[in-house]
């Protein structure tokens, strides 16, 4: 890839997938990233479990170098606080109250760093009643916005999703935020705050059924006692054993 984002410095301070992400992707487009993680080691490190090859590190936190601090101790603050000094982008997904305990806030470290751009991932938002909670992505991002409920059969009990996808596609909305931020300072010299959730942008890739549902038409509990209504869009076994797909879909209203 052209190393658009060349000479830029970016400090992941996030864990496991959804912010990191974010971070591999600038890595990608050549930002210099130096990813934080605790004395033990990311968690993530641990996915891909006794298998030989960490297929899960190498995918989600490639291109970066890594620095173990303490973040509970002032000399581990110390050393992360000199880094963001210098730093373009800083990357968490700490709970709020966690980030004021170390004193990591936003406003502590906008003091420091006018131009910093801070992004933040969440499970379910900065504000609200349910701001604190912890999310992955098969809780906060496939099961609490609905994604889970299309996505099975009438009478059928949902099945568990594919590990990290909610975690990629909100990887990519935190770093078009990202982004859109860093150009704002190339005009107006300063950087700013941004976040995003699992829970927003699984609200947003099941879009069609939340909107189908807010204007009164729930075409999922509407399957679930019907069934499938539509066999020219369906999964079909094969003679071999094997599955088909079929989606023709016409947009035109009788």
């Amino acid at each position: 890839m052209t190393p658009t984002l060349q000479g830029l410095r970016v400090i992941d301070a996030a864990s496991f997938l959804a912010g990191p992400c974010a971070a591999t992707i600038m890595s990608d487009y050549g930002a210099d990233v130096i990813k934080i993680e605790p004395l033990s080691g990311d968690g993530h490190r641990y996915l891909s479990g006794s298998y030989p090859v960490d297929y899960t590190w190498q995918l989600t936190s490639r291109n970066k170098r890594s620095l173990a601090l303490d973040f509970t101790r002032e000399p581990g603050r110390g050393v992360f606080l000199q880094l963001v000094d210098s730093a373009d982008v800083v990357l968490f997904n700490m709970r709020a109250d966690q980030l004021q305990r170390y004193d990591l806030s936003y406003e502590t470290l906008r003091r420091r760093n006018p131009r910093l751009v801070y992004a933040q991932i969440s499970g379910y938002g900065l504000e609200g009643d349910e701001s604190e909670r912890r999310a992955f992505d098969l809780t906060g991002w496939f099961a609490r916005t609905g994604i889970l409920d299309v996505m099975h059969d009438k009478d059928v009990a949902p099945a568990p999703p594919a590990g990290g996808v909610g975690d990629h596609a909100t990887a990519m909305t935190l770093f078009g935020a990202i982004m859109l931020s860093l150009y704002r300072r190339q005009q107006t010299g300063e950087g700013a705050m941004v976040s995003t959730s699992l829970a927003a942008t699984g609200a947003w890739a099941n879009g069609l059924s939340v909107a189908g549902m807010l204007a009164g038409n729930d075409t999922t509990a509407r399957r679930d006692e019907e069934g499938w209504t539509n066999p020219f869009s369906n999964v079909y076994g094969t003679g071999d054993g094997r599955h088909v797909m079929l989606t023709l879909a016409s947009a035109k209203k009788e």
